[in-house]
């Protein structure tokens, strides 16, 4: 795995065969939210993940596979992750 400086833009993490592209983010203003204020947020960040990742596919012809990573502190302290696959369009 190759993990990019963030401030370049595109993928996060990569391999380096180039078959796989990583979004991967880290959310902390989770943490003294509702369940449902938690759970708006992080439909709209795993949206936001996979149209990065869309846009990753269309920039890297070898990825065959995209994992958007999606860790955050829930409401009861604990850090969570959500892991969704994304295959090419």
């Amino acid at each position: 795995m190759v993990l990019e400086e963030i401030s370049k833009g595109g993928k996060d993490l990569y391999t380096t065969d180039g078959t796989v592209v990583i979004q991967a983010r880290f959310l902390i203003q989770t943490e003294y939210r509702s369940t449902y204020d938690v759970s708006g947020i992080l439909s709209t960040q795993l949206n936001d993940l996979v149209t990065k990742l869309r846009q990753d596919f269309d920039n890297n012809h070898s990825a065959t596979s995209g994992y958007a990573v999606l860790s955050y502190v829930d409401n009861d302290g604990v850090v969570k992750t959500l892991v969704v696959e994304v295959g090419p369009p």
